[in-house]
């Protein structure tokens, strides 16, 4: 089973950073995401907000939007490098369509540990994924968390060896590396954008999904599938 580390860029529109005369007027910032307010990427949010409201001495207000408020993460995204939005928190997973060179993040068994996770995108390579950010896809990295490892869950079967994921309806982002894999596994890898993931699991369209432990809580994917 494939144990991809799933890491979330916080991408904003590099035409909208700050002019050095405006850095500190009176300003509004939103940051769209994906997940509910309780998973790491609301965590992530809310210290990003207690961060720069504090060091901007309150003339900077940061207001967040969970739970694919804004749209789904690819929506946001492309809203963020449009700027019609400050900041996309979004899975690194719903990058490669704009940028396609983030497809190796998603690569099966490349990233082997936390260790590794942060290796792969701070120093020399986060240099990389910023600059190649900039000049493909029209947005900065500002920062990266880490969800740890994807399983699959469904609600059909229990996944204990390949011949178990032969035909079973798995959802994944839009994300060539991701469908090839599980495709190459046995299973039936399903493109949706993941605000439409929990309804299509309650509704049986697919059997299952494929997301950290953490993540699976958050999103309340218990509650349709064992």
């Amino acid at each position: 089973m494939p144990r991809k580390m799933k890491l979330l860029a916080v991408c904003m529109i590099v035409l909208l950073a700050f002019g050095a005369g405006e850095a500190f007027a009176k300003k509004v910032i939103k940051v769209g995401m994906g997940d509910p307010i309780e998973s790491d990427q609301g965590a992530f949010a809310k210290r990003f907000k207690e961060n720069l409201e504090g060091l901007s001495n309150g003339e900077i207000e940061v207001q967040l939007f969970p739970g694919g408020s804004l749209g789904t993460e690819t929506e946001m995204l492309q809203n963020a490098r449009m700027g019609t939005l400050d900041i996309a928190i979004v899975g690194v997973g719903n990058v490669v369509p704009f940028v396609p060179e983030f497809g190796a993040l998603s690569y099966p068994y490349l990233i082997e540990n936390h260790y590794d996770a942060v290796k792969a995108t701070t120093g020399y390579m986060g240099d990389y994924w910023n600059r190649v950010g900039q000049e493909r896809g029209g947005f900065a990295v500002l920062g990266w968390t880490y969800s740890n490892f994807r399983y699959i869950t469904n609600s059909a079967r229990a996944v204990n060896s390949l011949e178990d994921l032969a035909g079973l309806k798995i959802r994944v982002p839009q994300n060539k590396v991701i469908l090839a894999t599980l495709t190459a596994l046995g299973a039936n890898p399903v493109p949706m954008a993941w605000s439409e993931t929990f309804t299509a699991l309650q509704q049986k369209v697919i059997d299952g999904q494929e997301n950290p432990y953490i993540v699976n809580y958050t999103m309340k994917f218990q509650e349709v599938q064992d």
